[in-house]
């Protein structure tokens, strides 16, 4: 009996019949179809992040590359900014140190000058003087040079300086002396 069960047909061996298994394997065709189609998928999404992740990666050297330039170029600029700070420093300081002589020099010289207008005042009343004594030698005009002896003495009242004092007192008596002439009628 075991001859006539190996003698069977394959049909018969596993007791389905021919058409019910080539609708099996049909099946299990389609059965790994929508694998097939998903592994696709999954691979052309995988090429997809690959490109993606490539022109990143790409982008990211690119956008470091820059950043590195820029750095490069800003280190650049901020040397020739503190060359230029310190050249200035230097152009400060020489100033400084001419500002400071000048200063000096300005000093030496205010020391130099007598305070206020006292050259002004004494050639004011030196002229005045000069103008009495014309008036009173050459045309004698009394009143004209006594006029031009108060002011004198007027501008050396203004003034003060124990200096002064001998010129002062010759002004005086000079006025004095000048107020006792008689005048002759003309």
């Amino acid at each position: 009996m075991q001859e006539s069960q190996d003698n069977k047909k394959p049909e018969e061996k596993s007791g389905k019949p021919a058409a019910v298994k080539k609708q099996t394997s049909t099946v299990k065709h389609q059965a790994w179809k929508p694998l097939y189609i998903l592994t696709a998928v999954v691979m052309l999404l995988l090429v997809a992040g690959g490109v993606y992740l490539y022109r990143q990666a790409d982008i990211n050297r690119q956008m470091a590359l820059q950043a590195q330039q820029k750095s490069e170029s800003l280190e650049t600029l901020q040397a020739g900014i503190t060359r230029q700070f310190t050249q200035l420093d230097g152009v400060i300081s020489r100033l400084a140190g001419e500002q400071d002589t000048l200063k000096r020099s300005l000093a030496e010289l205010q020391q130099q000058q007598p305070q206020g207008n006292e050259d002004w005042a004494l050639a004011e009343v030196e002229y005045l003087l000069i103008i009495a004594s014309h008036r009173l030698l050459l045309e004698r005009d009394v009143n004209t040079a006594l006029s031009a002896m108060e002011a004198a003495s007027s501008r050396l009242q203004a003034m003060s300086g124990p200096d002064l004092i001998p010129l002062r007192e010759q002004i005086t008596a000079d006025i004095n002396r000048l107020r006792s002439v008689n005048t002759v009628d003309t």
